[in-house]
């Protein structure tokens, strides 16, 4: 069957063009929002992003700042910067590239963020929120969201199945609270699930930010499901999503990497301001 290729571009223009409008009525009345993004060394998935995110942000009328910290700063270090830019009164957003150096303790980097300031919703305050069913009042992923959305393109996510792979702060805890909160039935997976084709089998919409190329195959894909591929993966120069390029020809809908689920969570990222 032939597959459709879901892109996100059409959403994240949208989203664009209201969030220049209230970016440019915010400058009239003399306020520039302005977003931080803290990185340490230099992933190269995660450089790719950091360019992509400044170029929509400047293009919005949005101040984007890189703090570039080495990969072998320490702990204190980076949450020193965390606190001095989340009691800056002129920074408006912020947000931690992930994945950190592996001498990072991640949760206690993450707590160090004002969960006002925290746009990509990764804080305990921000996911407990979503997850107690307050997604309208909490900040959450831009990524999750992205997800959310080009799902939804086929319709509500109400009483349908979904599954969900990769537990990952920025896609799969997000990506459960909101599709609980559309009413979805969601089977949740991650790499201790034994048997993935059988764990998916029977949904009708995949997620999956497992960052794992190709661990969405052929042998596992049935036939008319959607496919959100939110994986990315630097590879040989080039990125990569989860999905095996065999699967074309027997999902119905599939989301490139890149251009599928990547341009608009940029977008939303510059929404949250």
């Amino acid at each position: 069957m032939p597959t459709t290729e879901l892109k996100g571009g059409g959403l994240a223009n949208a989203i664009r063009a209201e969030t220049a409008a209230r970016t440019a009525e915010l400058r009239a009345r003399g306020m520039t929002p302005r977003l931080a993004a803290v990185c340490m060394g230099d992933d190269p998935s995660v450089q790719s992003y950091l360019e992509v995110k400044q170029r929509v942000a400047e293009r919005l009328g949005i101040t984007f700042g890189v703090v570039a910290l080495p990969a072998d700063a320490s702990q204190a270090a980076l949450h020193a910067k965390l606190a001095e830019l989340s009691a800056d009164p002129a920074v408006h957003g912020i947000v931690l590239e992930l994945p950190l150096p592996s001498s990072i303790n991640t949760d206690r980097a993450i707590n160090a963020i004002a969960p006002g300031k925290d746009v990509d919703g990764l804080t305990p305050h921000n996911l407990g929120l979503a997850l107690a069913g307050q997604e309208e009042t909490a900040l959450v992923s831009a990524t999750a969201q992205a997800c959310v959305a080009l799902a939804e393109t086929s319709g509500s996510l109400s009483g349908r199945r979904v599954a969900l792979i990769g537990k990952g702060r920025t896609v799969g805890r997000a990506c459960i609270a909101m599709l609980l909160n559309r009413g979805a039935t969601v089977t949740f997976c991650h790499r201790s699930t034994r048997d993935l084709g059988a764990a998916i089998r029977d949904v009708e919409i995949v997620i999956s930010a497992a960052g794992s190329p190709g661990i969405l195959s052929p042998e596992n894909v049935r036939e008319g499901q959607i496919i959100i591929d939110a994986g990315t993966t630097m590879q040989d120069g080039r990125l990569l999503g989860d999905a095996d390029p065999g699967i074309w020809g027997i999902a119905a809908a599939v989301t490139p990497v890149p251009e599928g689920v990547g341009p608009l969570t940029t977008a939303f990222i510059s929404g949250t301001l």
